[in-house]
């Protein structure tokens, strides 16, 4: 989608947080800017250099959150934002990606997407009552939200 949204040259922001995998096994997930392509180290699996907050299985680069939230805070007004993900992080510490809650409830975008992990969905559907869920897997461990707005804004 987001491939498709640049060859119609749309404005696409926020960030992806893809995995790194060795051995089939994820072992770091980075953040990268859509406007930039520029990528960081956002989290480890095992304890490092890198200080921040942590959950049952990741610990979190600081630096690269706050990063990220700049990445977020200057997102807006755009075509196509994307938001991958709000998690444990978000909806439990009041940590992660809170400027991407922010910009969500802006409404400052054509079309949104945000990866939302299934324990959230009452959260997030409570928080969002109007968008719409999308299952990225079979096993039905993620699940897209995206929200659908008239744009006033060029």
């Amino acid at each position: 989608m987001i491939k498709r949204a640049h060859r119609k040259n749309w404005d696409v922001a926020g960030v992806l947080s893809p995995g790194t995998f060795v051995n089939n096994k994820k072992v770091c997930i980075d953040v990268q800017s859509l406007r930039t392509g520029e990528c960081r180290i956002l989290a480890q699996n095992q304890a490092s250099e890198i200080m921040g907050p942590s959950t049952e299985h990741w610990y979190f680069d600081s630096e690269s959150l706050e990063w990220g939230n700049t990445i977020l805070q200057s997102a807006i007004p755009c075509d196509f934002l994307v938001v991958d993900e709000l998690g444990p992080l978000e909806f439990r510490l009041g940590k992660g990606w809170q400027a991407g809650l922010d910009i969500l409830d802006s409404g400052q975008y054509c079309l949104a997407f945000a990866v939302i992990r299934p324990e959230f969905l009452p959260l997030a559907k409570q928080r969002w009552p109007s968008a719409k869920l999308i299952w990225l897997n079979e096993f039905n461990r993620l699940i897209l939200f995206y929200w659908w707005q008239i744009c006033l804004f060029s």
